[in-house]
């Protein structure tokens, strides 16, 4: 269950609870497994390439990768995206998912699942061999209004399989999975306030610190605060009707996953961005 905060218009009596309540309010969001709330981007099957470059339309296309069993297809899905205030105001900040990717279980494999609708089941996959990478990608193939050219997305790429889930499958095949989610636990979040007032510096500090990370600053400056997650441990993504984050598009059926063409490091006007996350 997500936390939320009271619909508070004045923003001194906002500010002033958020200040008051933040432990708890740390404490709830980190304490919960969580399921991004509802976006509305829609599925596109991006070809890898179309990933690097800016204002380049998107195109739908399939590759067979050739050494696939029948029916099974390879998918690559933008499971997440870094720097999107969502509906809770929490902003995950590039690379906040490294931890949970580096780690490894018993079986030298991630431990994340490719599921549907974030069913906690066996039942509930649809996906095997998943991989797990982030890369930046162009905003302008989302039409986002942001004064930031790119952003790190986070890379689903698993093999669904029709034994796993027939439905599924067809669907992934038919272009009919729109959206994807990710369920995840917060492990690190810091409250950034926008204010002068002597009593909120240390958030005023965390809000000069994330503000740059942001791609809806319009939302985040009409509240005048966002909740910076730092690090998360990522439990699995799931294909689901609407995601929580608008970029959660299937990105490809490619021969070999995420393209080496596509991008894996910010153009130079991103620089500030990979240099603030050195700092994490």
């Amino acid at each position: 269950m997500r936390v939320s905060v009271p619909q508070i218009k004045d923003r001194k009596e906002l500010f002033a609870h958020l200040k008051a309540n933040k432990k708890e309010l740390i404490a709830q969001k980190c304490s919960a497994q969580i399921t991004s709330d509802n976006f509305d981007y829609g599925c596109l099957e991006l070809r890898a390439k179309d990933l690097a470059f800016l204002g380049k339309s998107v195109t739908k296309a399939k590759v067979v990768k050739e050494d696939l069993d029948e029916g099974e297809i390879q998918v690559d899905a933008i499971a997440n995206m870094a720097g999107w205030c969502d509906s809770y105001m929490d902003v995950l900040i590039p690379d906040c998912w490294n931890k949970t990717i580096s780690e490894k279980g018993a079986s030298n494999k991630q431990l994340i699942y490719h599921l549907k609708n974030h069913h906690y089941t066996t039942d509930a996959i649809v996906g095997g061999n998943v991989n797990m990478s982030s890369k930046w990608i162009d905003l302008s193939m989302f039409n986002i209004d942001s004064d930031l050219s790119q952003g790190q997305a986070l890379i689903g790429s698993s093999t669904v399989k029709r034994k796993y889930d027939s439905k599924c499958f067809h669907l992934y095949s038919d272009d009919e999975v729109k959206q994807h989610s990710i369920g995840l636990r917060y492990i690190k979040i810091y409250l950034c306030m926008n204010s002068e007032e002597d009593e909120y510096q240390f958030e005023k500090e965390n809000w000069d610190k994330y503000y740059k990370y942001v791609i809806n600053k319009d939302k985040v400056d009409g509240r005048g605060y966002f909740w910076a997650v730092t690090e998360i441990k990522l439990l699995e993504y799931s294909a689901v009707l609407y995601g929580a984050n608008e970029l959660t598009t299937v990105q490809s059926t490619g021969k070999n996953g995420p393209s080496e063409d596509t991008q894996k490091e910010p153009s130079a006007d991103t620089l500030d961005y990979v240099s603030l996350a050195a700092q994490l």
